[in-house]
């Protein structure tokens, strides 16, 4: 990591702001778009593993669960790393279903850039479309990958139509096919001219050159090649979109698509700070290990975060201490003394993590973009009626892993209730609980989930009395705007309740919200 990425834009001192040592990637796709299979092959073409491995043949390196295997799907959000011409990329391989795009949600705050998969059969779908929209919303630079362009009926020309039609006007292409179907072999690189007539199209400064008879390099990338380097700099700002081509499955591409995020998508942004801010980072996921408990995978936005230091979750009353530093490589690992200000690493040892807990100073942090909410709800039962509490204990951790997922415990009718996205959520969470805990379940069919939120407005007050002082409570409910959500305003001032006391009200306020007097979530309040 400690050698600068080889960007091949000819002088590199006339491009060294180009220069950066780190990506932190997502793959986002439709499913069954090739996303698995071509984090495989990256995986494969930098040395990581041996032979990729196929999702048909539950050999994937990121698919890890039991059931992502046999289903041939991904369920959960994996990352690994992976080194590339002197460069490190950290890969976020994201879900395709629709039931699990919470886990996109998460993975969309870690992200420094994206390359969008596409197949060149189904061309856009509707899923490809929504997180276009959620990248461009988070204004995340991204590359466009058309996939299996070896398949029979592939249309690469006609897909490309779409992304502009559906997706951006700005989608560049960088690469010529000289043939498709079964005949296709590989890609070829525009030259320079082809290039830049392309970015003359809408680009000021590359019309310029155009209509000045500029003749660029024949190579895209030779020396003195403006014409990819002004589309770096188009595509890190968010104004170009390039396109590529290949087939995974064969490994036709995917190099260069690899050298296209190393040439093309920016690096983390630096956090210029003195004295250096405190530890600052969001939880984008959390597996179980048997040997050391919960791992917390972060991204880190400022400061640094030591191997045997501490984290203190936002809305805990104390901080956390963190057993060891973990960089993920595929199934392997490697420890490290610190997790650095704009690196993705793992915290081992905190044992109160949820997926999507931050810690450090808020301001520093990116906010969560929400594509889509539970609507459906589902009552669970275990197939033998001693196995109640062993219910509770495990769907607790896949609610811990998987926030999505929103439990709801009755004890008066001991009736345990699920809110999923989808009914493909619910096949999974049954196949979970099986694989993982060994505990059968009955699930009803699903339902519409209803919410609850206050006619008129209530006050009421608590007094503890401890032997050694004592507290009083006071709290105003009042029915907010439709739509307004939760509304949390402390009154106190600030010398008269600890921080950290303020902290705990408020998360145990915001806690008992999430199941009202009927069972549903409290809102609008």
């Amino acid at each position: 990591m400690a050698e600068a990425c080889t960007l091949l834009l000819g002088n590199q001192e006339e491009w060294s702001g180009f220069i950066y040592s780190l990506r932190n990637v997502g793959l986002m796709a439709h499913v069954d778009a090739g996303k698995t299979t071509t984090t495989e092959q990256m995986l494969f073409l930098s040395g990581r593993i041996r032979t990729p491995g196929r999702v048909d043949d539950g050999t994937a390196q990121t698919d890890y669960l039991d059931v992502e295997r046999q289903r041939g799907i991904t369920v959960r959000t994996a990352a690994t790393a992976l080194p590339w011409k002197g460069c490190n990329i950290n890969l976020v391989d994201t879900p395709g279903h629709t039931d699990f795009v919470a886990e996109v949600e998460r993975s969309l705050r870690v992200l420094d850039g994206a390359v969008l998969i596409i197949s060149a059969a189904e061309g856009v779908q509707a899923h490809t479309e929504t997180l276009w929209h959620a990248l461009r919303s988070r204004r995340i630079p991204t590359l466009i990958f058309i996939n299996k362009v070896d398949r029979f009926g592939a249309g690469p020309e006609r897909v490309l139509g779409q992304v502009r039609r559906m997706l951006t006007e700005r989608a560049v292409p960088v690469q010529a096919l000289p043939a498709t179907e079964h005949d296709f072999q590989g890609v070829e690189p525009l030259d320079g001219a082809t290039l830049l007539e392309q970015l003359a199209e809408w680009d000021d400064l590359a019309l310029e050159r155009y209509v000045g008879g500029e003749a660029p390099a024949a190579g895209p990338r030779g020396p003195g090649s403006w014409p990819l380097a002004r589309l770096a700099e188009l595509t890190r700002a968010g104004e170009a979109v390039p396109v590529l081509f290949g087939s995974s499955l064969k490994g036709l591409g995917v190099a260069e698509l690899l050298d296209a995020i190393v040439d093309l998508l920016p690096g983390p942004a630096p956090v210029a700070a003195s004295p250096p801010p405190a530890p600052a980072g969001v939880i984008f996921k959390v597996e179980a290990d048997p040997v050391m408990g919960r791992l917390a995978y972060v991204r880190l936005f400022a400061g640094e975060v030591p191997a045997r230091g501490a984290v203190h979750l936002s809305g805990r009353p104390a901080p956390t201490k963190v057993a060891a530093v973990r960089r993920m490589y595929a199934r392997h690992h490697q420890d490290l003394p610190a997790l650095q200000a704009g690196d993705i690493g793992v915290l081992c040892g905190l044992g109160n993590v949820r997926a999507g807990d931050t810690f450090g100073p808020e301001e520093l942090l990116p906010p969560l973009h929400r594509l889509a909410r539970p609507v459906l709800s589902v009552r669970a039962w275990p197939e033998r009626e001693y196995d109640q509490s062993r219910i509770l204990i495990a769907m607790q951790t896949l609610v811990d892993e998987d926030p999505s997922l929103q439990m709801h415990w009755v004890p008066a009718v001991r009736e345990l209730t699920l809110t999923v996205v989808g009914p493909v959520q619910v096949e999974i969470v049954e196949a979970l609980l099986q694989s993982r805990f060994g505990l059968t379940a009955r699930f009803s069919p699903p339902s519409v989930i209803y919410r609850e939120t206050p006619v008129a407005s209530g006050e009421a007050q608590v007094e503890y009395r401890p032997s050694q002082g004592w507290a009083w409570l006071h709290m105003r409910v009042e029915p907010g705007e439709p739509g307004s959500g939760v509304t949390y305003v402390p009154l106190n001032r600030h010398d008269e309740l600890y921080p950290q006391f303020e902290a705990e009200v408020r998360r145990t306020a915001l806690e008992t919200l999430e199941q009202g007097l009927a069972g549903w979530q409290v809102t609008d309040v």
